[in-house]
């Protein structure tokens, strides 16, 4: 039996299609474990309404960070394999029919790792993207593939080095994975999702320590595009409050060292995931990347303070995890002088020097998923669609 967990929030118009998309599947052998973030009546109302003894409902009493959610949607499962769902989010047509064939026909492995598709809702637009129906990122080793296949160990432990780089070889969306129970309670130790990224950590330590992973280069899933997606707020600069949406929405929110920078905590929860990642593996040399991640900050910073938004000493030395004087020396001398040329140059140099941080972070980064989601997000403030008759069919 395949569990699909599904954390919601204060969405049933979006958790409606989602629910129904599972519905509709041909196979038969699921159940829907939804953990709902203390939305209001009318969800758990039409939940109960729905009466189907597959769907698993459990309401929490208090708003909880993602991670605390997502677990508890997976507290509730007791399938076979694990499928992470979000409220946006649709299974195409087929997909779990064509999961068990898989599984059946690799002999059960620890992990399967396919493509999906990514859809704009009602209300979101951008003049980079015209289409509604995107691609949601490809994973390099799933590029020239026509069959599903097991991928070599040597090759996802490539993909989790370039996450310990900071570099994004395949999209780490918790949709585009099932991961087998007896791999989470024996290897995770029950515990899949940790972190203040549990999509970050989860997928890359089924890339590193499963025993077998197959790659499926097709399309089973669509990914939802809302203006409550963390994407839409990272790819228009304002990633802290997509943070702030993910995490701090919570009654208790989890502690975070920085100030509300537009991309340093999105670094830092990065950071944050690898770094659970190396203590949960069971043997691994790989360490996260500092220089790289403090290039990447920088940029950022650098971009952002060309925007009005500079920051004091104590906390560049917290943002940019300097943990001795001559790198504190280094960096704080550079960004002095980056801050004094953005008063003394003109308005369109300065456009220029923001423009080309963003392009050096993305460099550094040497990622086509990041350019992939700026097709799809844009890469400038999103604006209110006119179409309000848009609407999904869940049959494709």
């Amino acid at each position: 039996m395949i569990s699909i967990l599904l954390p919601t929030k204060e969405r049933l118009v979006y958790l409606k299609k989602a629910v129904a998309s599972v519905i509709a599947q041909d196979c038969h052998d699921w159940e829907l474990c939804i953990s709902d973030n203390c939305s209001g009546p009318e969800v758990e109302n039409w939940i109960r309404q729905l009466n189907d003894g597959r769907i698993k409902y459990f309401r929490q009493p208090r708003l909880v960070a993602v991670t605390e959610s997502w677990n508890s949607a997976y507290s509730l499962s007791s399938g076979d394999y694990i499928l992470m769902l979000g409220d946006d989010d649709l299974l195409r047509k087929g997909c779990l029919t064509r999961l068990q064939d898989i599984i059946e026909k690799f002999d059960k492995p620890e992990g399967i790792y396919y493509q999906g598709l990514m859809v704009k809702y009602p209300g979101i637009t951008s003049p980079e993207s015209p289409a509604e129906v995107l691609r949601c990122g490809v994973a390099t080793f799933l590029e020239g593939k026509d069959e599903p296949f097991l991928v070599p160990r040597e090759v996802r432990h490539q993909a989790v080095h370039q996450a310990f780089k900071f570099r994004m070889s395949y999209p780490f969306n918790m949709q585009l994975a099932l991961m087998k129970r007896d791999f989470i309670v024996e290897r995770a130790e029950d515990q899949i999702f940790r972190s203040s990224y549990p999509d970050y950590f989860a997928m890359n330590f089924l890339m590193l320590e499963a025993n077998s992973v197959v790659g499926v280069p097709e399309d089973l899933v669509t990914v939802g595009v809302t203006k409550k997606s963390f994407g839409y707020f990272y790819f228009n600069g304002t990633s802290a409050y997509g943070y702030n949406y993910l995490q701090e929405q919570a009654d208790n929110p989890q502690p975070t060292r920085l100030n509300n920078t537009s991309a340093s905590q999105h670094l830092e929860s990065w950071l944050d995931a690898i770094g659970h990642v190396k203590q949960a593996a069971s043997n691994t040399t790989l360490t996260p990347d500092l220089k790289r991640f403090r290039l990447l900050t920088f940029a950022q910073l650098a971009r952002d303070g060309i925007s009005g938004t500079w920051y004091i000493q104590g906390d560049f030395r917290k943002i940019m995890h300097l943990d001795n004087g001559y790198l504190l020396v280094k960096w704080v001398t550079a960004y002095k002088i980056l801050r004094a040329l953005s008063v003394l140059l003109p308005p369109k140099v300065i456009k220029f020097a923001k423009e080309t941080a963003h392009w050096f972070k993305l460099r550094i980064r040497e990622t086509s998923w990041d350019e992939s989601m700026i097709n799809i997000y844009g890469n400038c403030e999103m604006q209110l669609s006119a179409d309000k008759n848009f609407t999904f069919n869940i049959e494709e």
